[in-house]
């Protein structure tokens, strides 16, 4: 099903509640999930990356840089992040670290799924 949805606003993860309802927009997947962490270092593929978010929504190889969006009405939404893989090391929530069980190197079905907040991809890029 093709829907137009409108970016009316942007960021505030900060402000959003943990299980809030998240959704991806991927090439592969176009899904619904609850936002688990916040300002989490996450070790993928040798790379270090901090202050990611956490979330449960559906993803597969393919749709890494999709937005991710809370759905404020019917068409607006609250773009809040843009899709960067899947995690098994994560580090520094709530200060624990935890491995995702039976994730590994030749198992890659990481339950955790891993996005960059709009405030830091603003950042990065040097946009407002």
């Amino acid at each position: 099903m093709d829907k137009t949805l409108y970016v009316t606003q942007k960021g505030g993860i900060d402000e959003m509640n943990i299980g809030t309802k998240l959704n991806i927009a991927g090439i592969f997947n176009d899904g619904e999930g609850g936002l688990q962490y916040k300002n989490a270092t996450v070790i993928m593929d040798g790379y270090t990356l901090v202050e990611q978010a956490i979330a449960n929504y559906p993803s597969q190889n393919g749709d890494s840089g999709a937005p991710i969006y809370y759905n404020l009405d019917d068409d607006n939404v609250q773009l809040v992040g843009i899709h960067v893989g899947k995690g098994c090391n994560i580090t520094h929530v709530d200060d624990r670290s935890f491995a995702v069980p039976g994730c590994n190197a030749q198992n890659k079905n990481a339950i955790y799924k891993v996005f960059s907040p709009w405030e830091n991809v603003e950042e990065s890029l040097g946009i407002d």
